[in-house]
């Protein structure tokens, strides 16, 4: 395949042997012009520009499939930009994981979303020379952009189609036309699930706040499946996939509970219950993470509950259940022990050392 690009006439030599190498064009014996002889060294200049006119064309470019690229001169000069600049990012770079990192954070950092236009519908060009300009776009302005700059440094990408429980789903709601993309992607052969748009940040009332995460890069399949639903069931790339109809069944998980330590099969069972609800979650911060809890957020009452927590620096750690508190047996920073479920709500909570306050970590209702 021959990649053409108009160039200045300043370059005509490095075109000139750019032909010899893409065309497979041995490089001609240097001839000298006789002195005084302007009519042979036209001659030879016209032969030339013969030769430049085979590689570059009169008027337009060849596309990456081998097609006569038509687009305006602006927008081939931005999609140059695009490679340049996908290049430079992954300069040193050793690994496919390590490429495609840099250019998911690039993307999640630099690009923002455009929830106005999504809300009203009025989105603009989605295209990656037109995102790459106004830095703004919603999920397929970031997964062009994100696939367009995977092209250029060797990783083969596949833009996902489907529906994504994000900040405009009510719970119960129906899967209708796909309303999200993201991306997958062949890391040293393996298949693996990204999502540029929602590691960028959060639409809170309606305006977006940048709030960079790496939650959503390489995320495990069985996360990603609790809260994206592909069109192509293939490209859940988990070993128990959800059907569509499992999908539209369970809540919107937050994401505080996979970060808390909650299994994705304990809240895809929860999940997939009748009446399904999921526990609220507090402070997770400070490397506190949950390793035994019910992912159900309604407990029925008089059922025993036992908890495991790791809470670093925590001084103790309680569970308050119809306002009577159990404390939990403290071996190094892990926690745990266990209640019966009364009143109306069951309460996880910790005092760190040095402080007077309890921080809240999971909050159930007894039904």
């Amino acid at each position: 395949m021959i990649h053409r690009w108009r160039l200045p006439l300043a370059d005509f030599t490095e075109a000139v042997d750019f032909a010899s190498v893409f065309c497979d064009i041995p490089h001609a014996r240097t001839i000298s012009a006789p002195p005084g002889d302007p009519q042979f060294a036209m001659k030879r200049f016209a032969a030339a520009v013969g030769m430049l006119a085979l590689v570059l064309g009169p008027r337009t470019a060849l596309a990456q499939d081998g097609k006569e690229d038509r687009r305006p001169p602006a927008q081939i000069q931005d999609s140059i930009r695009i490679a340049a600049h996908a290049r430079s990012l992954v300069e040193g770079a050793a690994s496919d994981s390590a490429r495609a990192a840099r250019l998911y954070e690039w993307t999640a950092r630099n690009l923002r979303y455009d929830a106005r236009g999504y809300l009203t519908g009025r989105v603009a060009s989605m295209k990656p020379e037109a995102v790459w300009n106004s830095r703004a776009a919603v999920c397929e302005g970031f997964v062009q952009l994100y696939q367009r700059m995977a092209e250029e440094v060797g990783l083969r990408t596949e833009i996902v189609n489907g529906y994504a429980k994000g900040f405009d789903y009510r719970p119960g709601q129906s899967v209708g036309d796909p309303n999200h993309a993201w991306i997958a992607a062949e890391i040293d052969g393996r298949w693996r699930l990204l999502d540029p748009t929602w590691g960028a940040g959060l639409v809170v009332n309606g305006e977006f706040r940048p709030e960079f995460s790496w939650a959503y890069l390489f995320t495990a399949p069985e996360v990603l499946q609790l809260s994206h639903h592909p069109e192509d069931r293939k490209w859940q790339l988990a070993e128990r996939p959800l059907s569509r109809r499992e999908f539209e069944r369970m809540p919107a998980v937050p994401r505080l509970l996979v970060d808390a330590g909650f299994s994705p099969a304990e809240l895809r069972a929860a999940g997939l219950r009748r009446n399904a609800a999921y526990p609220l979650v507090g402070s997770i911060q400070g490397g506190v993470r949950v390793v035994r809890a019910p992912a159900d957020g309604v407990l029925p009452e008089d059922a025993p509950v036992s908890f495991e927590i790791v809470w670093p620096n925590a001084q103790e750690v309680a569970v308050v259940s119809g306002g009577a508190w159990t404390q939990l047996e403290r071996q190094g920073n892990t926690f745990s022990g266990g209640t019966v479920a009364v009143g109306d709500v069951v309460q996880l909570v910790g005092k760190r050392g040095g402080s007077d306050e309890y921080q809240t970590l999971l909050h159930y209702r007894v039904n």
